[in-house]
């Protein structure tokens, strides 16, 4: 069986552990995989609101409250080499603002998308040792030098627009 991340694997690496979080919204998502996609074997999100069915447009469009800032579940697997629980939570707490998802994230078989209170939280985070962390920071420079260029690509993209669109 193939994944979308990695094309060799060991039958223990494949093995895996499942986990699930929450995060405030799609971006911390994108984060999270940026620093984590060297131990990802897979990744599954859902939006934390339900489509609203009551609203279409007059031109049949069906509006939803679903959008790039609602809170969204997400269930993932990690290698079996890769971070353990209490380190992942140590790495997605090191991410600005993914304290949601540093707080919620839990074994996909106790998970309930609650946050762990703050005390209790303190206590179970590990520093994970150089190597992992080494290898996050890594990933998360490779993602900000593909955002660099994605930002090139919406400047080109507005400048072409505002040129070709005249009457601005």
């Amino acid at each position: 069986m193939t994944n979308i991340f990695h094309e060799h694997l060991t039958v223990e690496q494949a093995a895996g552990t499942k986990y699930g979080l929450r995060t405030e919204c799609r971006f911390d998502c994108m984060l999270i995989i940026a620093m984590l996609r060297t131990w990802l074997l897979s990744w599954k999100e859902s939006s934390g609101y339900q489509h609203d069915d009551g609203y279409v447009d007059v031109n049949g469009v069906i509006w939803s409250s679903q959008n790039w800032a609602s809170d969204t579940d997400v269930q993932f697997i990690i290698m079996s080499d890769g971070p353990s629980l209490n380190e992942i939570r140590w790495l997605l707490n090191e991410l600005v603002d993914c304290h949601v998802a540093a707080e919620s994230v839990d074994f996909l078989e106790i998970y309930t998308g609650e946050r762990m209170c703050h005390e209790k939280f303190v206590k179970t985070v590990v520093l994970p040792n150089k190597e992992i962390i080494l290898m996050a920071i890594q990933k998360l420079e490779d993602y900000r030098k593909l955002s660099k260029i994605r930002v090139k690509k919406f400047d080109k993209a507005i400048y072409s627009m505002k040129k070709s669109a005249v009457w601005l």
